[in-house]
């Protein structure tokens, strides 16, 4: 009997003792990408707007194992000051 093949779930809690509206502010403003992504790979974001929203999409220039790369990521969901998620063609969120 097979199994079906699980997604890679890779995750991180913290707390953070702000407001919600302070963390979302930053999560939201593309630009500040790479201030808190763990990965070390994101660099800078390329193109995109102050704040996003659903459906947005911005630009991020990435660099893994030496090899530099631009990704295009999409606003996936939102809820100001609660939630946000964006992927890329590859669907990681």
């Amino acid at each position: 009997m097979s199994s079906a093949p699980r997604p890679l779930l890779i995750s991180r809690d913290i707390i953070i003792t702000a407001p919600p509206s302070a963390v979302f502010e930053v999560l939201a403003n593309p630009h500040r990408h790479a201030d808190f992504d763990g990965s070390g790979t994101v660099k800078n974001t390329v193109r995109g707007s102050d704040s996003l929203r659903l459906g947005d999409t911005f630009k991020t220039a990435m660099k893994l194992f030496g090899v530099r790369y631009q990704i295009v990521n999409t606003v996936v969901e939102f809820e100001v000051d609660r939630r946000i998620a964006w992927c890329h063609p590859g669907k990681h969120r």
